[in-house]
């Protein structure tokens, strides 16, 4: 059996031009992805699986039964050591189940463990901060039972996996600050004299209520497609206030304002884990810890700001929670800017709700003041969304 028979009883229909030469030198040998002896070694110093560690092992035999399946993967694994985060985009990882734990989503990440830690060895990390951030591999094995009822390597966390592998990210404090380029239409700009911000969006269409307008659901009848021009004296276009587009233009002169981020300008994405700490002061400490660590151990990358896109963002929970809450205080924080229509979403559902079902608002725990007020709101038919903002406040470069 070659290569491109094996893809195709797999149900993979395009795969890296390099996964040739690695199937050629395996030579048939299924049990590459996975090395217990070598990797007994490395989670006796660095601990990372813990408890969940057998649940690998027999999931490993499970999937060696699988001679077409655990070739495969010991391609991909193969693949995984030699090449770029952007390379690995292009892999597929079968949906063919084995009869033990579903766990093998975690095996390229295994494979290349060394080149991991080599990588935020080389940053300055200590080994104590690595086992920090190598914790992830075992919070997933955490959310996942959570999620599902039994452990397991969940496929959902497989690309957030690929940033730690990567050494693209970093955890801090309350937070995970990860290297990313600005993704979103939109432009942040500071008045010299005064140094308020303002956000303005360059390409888009919105719906009468200044959000991104929904092909199908949104009336044509007031919606309005964003305009924007640059000259060499002034930025037109339409400005957004609380994560809402205004319909009218406005004008700044570029004798007033000047721009801090663009579209893929570098910045950082700034992620909330699960029962993070949002306290004013906890805040705070994270961002400025996690800006020292960028300046000193990063300098290859030159982030001008922190942005955040996060369903805590959105504006809708001012009209849920108390004025009080760290949620909001942390919220406030962020200049915001609408991302997506909120028809039939649930941004943030599986952190509020991490066994609950969508189909079943009924049935939704209300342990919390959040868990109550989100059930009410999901059951009265509305929604919430991730919405992007800017953390004016956190200049890194400029």
């Amino acid at each position: 059996m070659n290569l491109c028979e094996l893809a195709k009883n797999l149900g993979i229909d395009t795969y890296p031009e390099d996964f040739e030469g690695i199937y050629n030198r395996l030579n048939g040998n299924n049990t590459a992805f996975f090395n217990k002896e070598e990797f007994d070694v490395f989670e006796r110093e660095y601990g990372i699986l813990g408890e969940y560690y057998p649940l690998v092992i027999e999931g490993a035999e499970q999937i060696k039964k699988d001679k077409e399946l655990s070739l495969w993967l010991s391609v991909i694994t193969e693949y995984y050591k030699i090449a770029t985060k952007s390379e690995i985009d292009a892999v597929k990882i079968p949906e063919r189940k084995t009869a033990g734990p579903d766990v093998i989503h975690i095996f390229p990440f295994l494979a290349r463990i060394n080149k991991t830690v080599e990588a935020y060895k080389a940053h300055g990390f200590s080994k104590e901060e690595i086992c920090n951030t190598l914790e992830l591999f075992h919070r997933v094995f955490v959310l996942t039972e959570l999620a599902k009822g039994e452990p397991g390597y969940s496929s959902r966390y497989y690309n957030w996996s690929k940033l730690y592998s990567y050494c693209e990210i970093f955890d801090c404090g309350s937070f995970n600050f990860q290297f990313i380029k600005m993704p979103f239409h939109t432009m942040l700009l500071k008045n010299k004299l005064t140094e308020e911000f303002s956000v303005i969006m360059t390409v888009g269409k919105f719906n009468e209520e200044g959000l991104i307008f929904e092909e199908g659901f949104d009336s044509e009848e007031g919606s309005f497609t964003a305009e924007f021009s640059e000259t060499d004296e002034e930025y037109v276009g339409h400005e957004a206030i609380g994560g809402y587009v205004c319909r009218e233009l406005e004008k700044f002169k570029k004798s007033e304002w000047e721009c801090v981020v663009k579209r893929l300008d570098e910045v950082i994405s700034l992620h909330i884990p699960r029962d993070a700490d949002l306290s004013p002061d906890a805040i705070d400490k994270s961002i400025e810890d996690g800006i020292k660590i960028i300046k000193e151990r990063f300098s290859e990358y030159k982030p001008k700001l922190i942005f955040c896109s996060s369903w805590l963002l959105d504006p809708q929970l001012g009209e849920l929670l108390d004025d009080g809450s760290k949620i909001l205080g942390f919220a406030n924080r962020f200049m915001r800017f609408p991302y997506a229509s909120r028809r039939g979403k649930k941004g943030g559902f599986e952190f509020v709700f991490p066994s609950g079902r969508e189909d079943n608002l009924e049935a939704l725990p209300e342990n919390t003041s959040l868990q109550r007020k989100l059930k009410q709101h999901y059951i009265s038919g509305k929604s919430t969304v991730f919405v992007p903002g800017f953390m004016t406040d956190t200049i890194i470069y400029s």
